[in-house]
Formats: structure tokens, sequence, C-alpha cells
């Protein structure tokens, strides 16, 4: 999953994004349930969480044609 991360963000041109990805890095960002008692409560669930929404994000994206 840290590869299909490092993957969508690859592209981004905004500044500080190496600063925000840094700390990321620094945190358990990746290793985070994305809850505590709800979806995705396990191990990476964060970062599984994170990627669902920006592939739907894109999906959105593309046909909003935005």
């Amino acid at each position: 999953m840290k590869e299909k991360f490092y993957e969508a963000v690859k592209n981004i041109k905004r500044e500080g994004i190496g600063d925000l990805i840094s700390w990321l890095e620094s945190t358990d960002y990746f290793e985070s349930p994305a809850s505590t008692a709800y979806h995705q409560n396990y191990k990476g669930g964060l970062l599984e969480h994170s990627l669902n929404l920006y592939e739907n994000l894109v999906k959105l994206c593309e046909f909003f044609d935005a």
C-alpha cells in the first residue's frame, strides 16, 4: 500500500509536499487504523482508507471532467 501512496503523490507539485510526506513518514500514519472501533480498524487501515478516498476522488473528477 505504501507503494500505491507514493505513486499517487509523486506528481503533486504543491509547495511543501515533500515536507508533508516527510512528516507522514515520521508518524504512525502508514501503520495506524482508520478508526479505533469502526471502519478499517486494523493496522494500515488509515492508509487504505486514504487511498480509497483518493481513488474515488479521481473517479469523480473523471466523471465530471474536472
